[in-house]
């Protein structure tokens, strides 16, 4: 009668401890977002981005400034001098903090200094949407070609480098 007490209470330890680690594991993955970037950031502390490095990105003063708004189609010329400037100074990476959701006719002169730098990386929005039942990971504001792969039933992820 003892043995069975014991093995009853083993199984019920074993499915308390499961339990409780797959709780603290469901936690631990949603950290960054039910505490928020910001509030990990502010752990962290502040670091000093490496010199080799360069994010170009536009503020919402400077978008105000200069009148662009979310249209950044006419700047995309002005975008590739700057990639050719930036590799002449020895930039090891430059990161657009930019968003090129229309096609424009600059694109082939955008493209071709990005090829010949070699070492520009373009960000993406994405953001969790749900559609019925289940999730996917896209931007509403984006050109066709890139909502297509989010209208196929079983599509997760997706990602899309011009």
């Amino acid at each position: 009668m003892l043995n069975i007490n014991v093995t009853y209470l083993r199984i019920l330890l074993i499915t308390l401890s499961t339990g409780l680690f797959g709780i603290t594991v469901d936690y631990l993955t949603h950290l960054e977002t039910s505490i928020g970037l910001h509030s990990l950031f502010s752990v962290r502390g502040v670091r000093e981005p490496p010199d080799s490095v360069v994010i170009v990105a536009l503020d919402e003063a400077s978008e105000l400034h200069l009148n662009v708004g979310k249209d950044l189609t006419r700047w995309r010329h002005f975008h590739a001098k700057l990639i050719e400037q930036l590799t002449a100074q020895g930039v090891l990476l430059i990161v657009f903090d930019l968003q090129f959701i229309v096609a424009n006719n600059d694109d082939k002169v955008l493209a071709a200094a990005m090829h010949a730098a070699g070492n520009v990386l373009l960000t993406e929005c994405v953001q969790k949407l749900r559609y019925g039942v289940e999730d996917f990971f896209g931007r509403e504001e984006c050109s066709d070609s890139n909502q297509k792969p989010f209208a196929e039933k079983n599509c997760r992820y997706s990602s899309r480098i011009i």
